[in-house]
């Protein structure tokens, strides 16, 4: 029997599929240990995933795929896809309240579930667990089952929920010309501190539109930006931040992307201002 939901989508396929060509596949640019970025084209499907990536525990010792299957891909992916196109067909002010409760939860899930930030959790997990119970004996995987509860519970909070319905949102178009939005496997250009007073999050939704979801004085910086700046701005961080790949339409961004793939320092979400 063919197992199912193996490889987890830490980027949804939905969001890179604007990026598709006539061919159905993207660019991707992939970092090589020498530093030099490789190109390739493939399908939305085999990218931005990891095999068990969300994996528990399951009853009889293999790993259940409940979290990838139910929790991302039912209550969050499934439901945010009509939003996107909507967005991207009728703008911001097209979504009822409960469009914006599943986008908003979009967004935080987008923030979380990233491979450096699942391990985060799952190293918070094992030290939470082992501090209230330092005499009981766990395997490793059911310890960092207390990870991604934690991870789960960071998504579904109704005040990081209410936070970030309670942003300014934006859609900024890319202005006409050789730059066009291009994403990576941390799809978000993230500025400020979304735990703290203020924040700025931009997310490509496709190679001619951003979503921005902005509090304080980020509101105006975004609202004031000048969009060709503001593009080649966010393109270079969604590059230095990727941990290994970019998406793009084409090889337009080569000279970018052989600059500035894998540069930053790996500490997500980044907190640095705009």
């Amino acid at each position: 029997m063919k197992k199912t939901h193996v490889n987890h989508h830490f980027v949804p396929r939905f969001l890179l599929e604007p990026w598709a060509g006539d061919d159905g596949k993207l660019g991707v640019f992939k970092r090589l240990p020498n530093g030099d970025a490789r190109y390739d084209r493939l399908s939305p499907k085999r990218v931005a995933f990891s095999e068990h990536l969300y994996s528990i525990k399951g009853a009889e010792g293999g790993p259940d795929v409940f979290v990838e299957k139910e929790i991302f891909g039912q209550h969050i992916d499934d439901i945010a896809a009509p939003v996107h196109k909507q967005l991207l067909a009728r703008g911001i002010a097209s979504l009822s309240e409960e469009q914006r409760a599943i986008w908003a939860k979009l967004l935080l899930a987008g923030l979380f579930r990233i491979p450096p930030m699942v391990e985060h959790f799952r190293t918070m997990g094992k030290k939470s667990f082992i501090e209230r119970q330092p005499l009981h004996s766990l395997t490793d995987i059911e310890l960092m089952d207390e990870g991604l509860k934690l991870m789960i519970l960071t998504i579904g909070c109704p005040k990081n929920n209410q936070k970030m319905l309670a942003a300014e949102w934006s859609l900024f178009k890319v202005p006409p010309g050789k730059l066009d939005a291009l994403t990576s496997d941390v799809p978000f250009a993230y500025f400020g501190d979304f735990f703290g007073e203020e924040f700025g999050l931009v997310v490509p939704i496709s190679p001619s539109y951003f979503f921005v979801s902005a509090s304080g004085t980020y509101v105006n910086r975004f609202s004031t930006m000048n969009l060709a700046w503001m593009t080649k701005a966010t393109n270079t961080r969604l590059v230095q931040h990727a941990q290994e790949f970019v998406f793009t339409t084409d090889k337009r961004h080569m000279g970018l992307i052989n600059k500035w793939l894998g540069s930053a320092q790996k500490k997500l979400p980044p907190s640095d201002d705009a």
